[in-house]
């Protein structure tokens, strides 16, 4: 059961009911936890799925970071059979960085590949990841990543599996989650991007490489960044 309320309806609380021999056999509801958390005025929906032979509940939330253009739209997953009614995996389903002013823009979207109740229960995440300019006006990308994580069930929640994930925990966490405090640096947009930030180095668009510039200054002195500033400095060929 949801319900909403408190200052502006902010509040959201999940309720649980459990019958002493299980959801489909006969027998009296009792109340057996809750779950609370603050919704604000971004949407909220909830589904029920089979995990194996577990019920979960699925709660999808967006939510954002003000004054920085971070926004996220966050799956919570509860094992209804759990003791408690706490989440026990996160999803980030999307995830954007506007990178305005000077920073590149990100774009991130997770989704679950497969699930696996036995041996022991694993959920298997691809996530796509696109830099863009942090501009409406230049539709065209900086490129994009492809990312896919394992996590495993130990004890009450499902944790980072190192050995069966194709990516690292750092660049799942950097690029595929809604963290402000985890984002990527400046240093790491550029180093993921230079391919398509040489290509825009060498090329003749003033405007972008203005911009190009305006990034730059704000990265540390790392090879990529001067490896770029070395092609911006070339003079162009006669006719360009």
């Amino acid at each position: 059961m949801r319900l909403r309320g408190g200052v502006e309806h902010w509040d959201e609380v999940y309720l649980r009911f459990r019958r002493p021999g299980g959801f489909e056999q006969p027998g009296p509801w009792t109340f057996a936890g809750y779950h609370s958390h603050l919704a604000r005025h971004f949407y909220t929906k909830h589904e029920l799925i089979r995990f194996g032979s577990k019920p979960f509940l699925l709660v999808t939330s967006e939510d954002q970071e003000a004054g920085v253009g971070w926004r996220g739209v966050i799956q919570h997953w509860f094992d209804l059979t759990a003791a408690k009614l706490e989440p026990v995996f996160g999803l980030s389903v999307e995830t954007s960085d506007s990178g305005v002013p000077n920073r590149i823009a990100l774009h991130s979207s997770g989704s679950v590949v497969s699930l696996e109740s036995t041996p022991v229960e694993r959920i298997t995440v691809a996530c796509e990841v696109t830099f863009e300019y942090p501009f409406p006006a230049w539709p065209d990308n900086l490129g994009s990543r492809s990312a896919e994580a394992v996590y495993t069930r130990r004890g009450g929640e499902f944790v980072f599996d190192a050995t069966l994930s194709k990516t690292r925990k750092i660049e799942i966490d950097k690029f595929c989650s809604f963290n402000t405090e985890q984002r990527p640096s400046n240093e790491d947009l550029l180093r993921y991007t230079l391919p398509q930030l040489e290509k825009l180095a060498a090329g003749a668009n003033g405007e972008r490489k203005e911009w190009l510039k305006g990034f730059l200054a704000q990265c540390g002195n790392t090879p990529e960044k001067r490896e770029i500033q070395a092609i911006l400095s070339r003079p162009m060929p006669k006719g360009k």
